[in-house]
């Protein structure tokens, strides 16, 4: 029986291009668990969700519940398994999260060292 979590995974799969033998290779999970997310017939842990957003670059919200949920809901939702840390706390660092997930290597240090040297200067610092 397909869940939204299940479809969610299957559709963004898709969008990818990627075969669920590769998404499980990407997010270190076995094609067959991928399978029965997709078909319904297994619900994935968080943190095995977490994995399989990271896998397929996307925010692990757009996989839960059927609904999008706050970030206070999810950070509550995480809290149990530690990982409130992958929450972004404001909108501004959920937009930086997503464009530095859109870099290679390469820019992903340029853009860690212009935002280290953003907290240099006085005007952007609390």
């Amino acid at each position: 029986m397909p869940t939204y979590t299940g479809d969610m995974i299957r559709k963004c799969r898709t969008e990818k291009g990627l075969t669920q033998k590769k998404l499980g290779e990407l997010c270190g999970i076995a094609d067959s668990n991928i399978r029965k997310y997709e078909s319904g017939n297994q619900n994935p842990k968080i943190e095995t969700l977490q994995k399989i957003a990271d896998a397929l670059d996307i925010p692990v919200n757009r996989l839960l519940a059927g609904k999008i949920i706050s970030r206070d809901e999810l950070k509550e939702k995480l809290s149990e398994y530690g990982l409130t840390h992958l929450v972004p706390d404001t909108e501004e660092e959920r937009t930086v999260l997503e464009n530095c997930k859109k870099l290679n290597e390469t820019g992903k240090k340029e853009a860690a060292k212009r935002v280290e040297e953003l907290t240099h200067l006085e005007k952007y610092t609390k």
